[in-house]
C-alpha cells in the first residue's frame, strides 16, 4: 500500500481530509469461517470501517486530532481506539437515559479511561459521559419517586379502608358496651356473681 497522507490543519480544529483509500481487513489465521470483514478506509490517518467514517470526520472537524498527543505512534494501534470512541459516541447518540443499560455506561467509562491513558484528548467525551450518568441517575430517582408515590397512593387507599373498618368496629364496641352496662370486666370470670 502507498504512503499515507497526513491530515492538514486548516483552522483551529478543522482538518482537510486526506485522500480516502480503501483496504480490506486481514483474514484471521485460525481458519475458522467468519463473516467477511468490513472494508476499511483511511480517514484522517485512522483505518476505520466505512460505516464509521462520517463520525470520525465529525469528531476530527469538531475536536481536532484527538490522538495528536497520544503515546501511540502506529495507526494500527490508534485505529481500534478510534473505533471504540466511535462506538461510545454512537451509544450516546442512539440511547436515551431511560433505555441505556449499565453495561453500556460501563463500556463508555472504560473507553474514556483507556483512550485517556493512551493520550487521546477526550475531555468532550468525558463531559458527555458525565452528563449521561447524571441523566441516568436522574431517571433512576424519578422512577423510584414515581414507584414510591404509587405505593403511597395504594397505602392511602388501604389506610382509608382500615379507618372505615376501624370506625365500623368502634360503633359495634360502643353498642356492645352500652348493652353490657357499667360492669364490663373482660379479665374477670364471665359469670361473676352467678351464685
Amino acid at each position: 500500500m502507498g504512503r499515507k497522507s497526513v491530515p492538514q490543519r486548516v483552522g483551529k480544529h478543522q482538518f482537510q481530509s486526506p485522500p480516502i483509500t480503501q483496504t480490506m481487513a486481514s483474514q484471521p489465521e485460525s481458519g475458522v469461517q467468519q463473516e467477511s470483514p468490513q472494508p476499511k478506509i483511511n480517514v484522517h490517518g485512522f483505518c476505520i470501517s466505512q460505516e464509521n467514517a462520517s463520525i470520525v470526520n465529525q469528531i476530527v472537524n469538531k475536536y481536532g486530532d484527538i490522538s495528536a498527543n497520544s503515546t501511540l505512534r502506529l495507526s494500527s494501534l490508534k485505529s481500534p481506539l478510534m473505533e471504540a470512541v466511535v462506538k461510545a459516541v454512537k451509544l450516546l447518540q442512539r440511547l436515551s437515559a431511560r433505555n441505556i443499560e449499565k453495561d453500556d455506561l460501563r463500556f463508555i467509562e472504560d473507553v474514556v479511561h483507556d483512550i485517556s491513558v493512551a493520550g487521546f484528548k477526550v475531555d468532550w467525551l468525558r463531559y458527555q459521559l458525565s452528563r449521561a450518568t447524571l441523566m441516568v441517575d436522574y431517571v433512576d430517582f424519578v422512577n423510584e419517586h414515581d414507584e414510591l408515590c404509587m405505593q403511597v397512593k395504594e397505602a392511602e387507599g388501604v389506610l382509608s379502608l382500615l379507618k372505615s373498618e376501624r370506625d365500623r368496629v368502634l360503633v359495634k364496641v360502643d353498642d356492645l358496651r352500652a348493652e353490657l352496662g357499667d360492669e364490663v370486666d373482660v379479665d374477670g370470670p364471665l359469670a361473676a356473681g352467678i351464685l
